[in-house]
């Protein structure tokens, strides 16, 4: 195996590298400038399986399994841990929501209950009136830091 470079926080193996749009191999050769030009030849990587980069097509959503390896990996943890642990906060955060409770994580945002009145809505193949219940819904509030953060040139 190739020497690791340290690109954008994410080790990337400069023997081979899979281009992320079109999933072929293709070998990148050591160089001065090998770190600047795996920048631009190679999309963002968010895995790394056996060794090797694994690229994720950009705009892909997360999957479960993948969260749960990211949080193992960058934890330290066994998986099984790591899919415990984000599954006892998701338990929590419905459990507090039910409750009509906000649960808060500073520098990151808020989750909470939002309510939707109860109103008259039209079925879209027939046109005719239908009711709909009053219901809750569940909020995500970003907060200020977090903003900042996705936003760096908004003032």
């Amino acid at each position: 195996m190739g020497q690791s470079v340290d690109v954008d926080r994410v080790a990337v193996t400069k023997t081979l590298v899979r281009d992320a749009m079109s999933g072929s191999r293709r070998v990148v050769r050591d160089a001065p400038d090998t770190a600047k030009c795996l920048q631009f030849a190679v999309p963002p990587i968010q895995m790394v399986r056996d060794g090797y980069p694994i690229p994720r097509k950009l705009g892909k959503q997360m999957t479960k399994a993948e969260l749960v390896d990211a949080v193992a990996q960058s934890a330290g943890v066994s998986k099984a841990d790591a899919e415990r642990t984000i599954g006892a906060f998701f338990e929590l955060v419905v459990s507090s929501a039910k409750k009509g409770d906000k649960v808060a994580w500073p520098g990151f945002g808020s989750f909470s209950t939002s309510k939707r009145k109860a109103r008259t809505g039209r079925n879209p193949q027939t046109g005719a009136p239908v009711q709909v219940p009053a219901s809750l819904a569940m909020k995500f509030t970003a907060s200020s830091t977090l903003k900042a953060e996705l936003n760096p040139n908004r003032k």
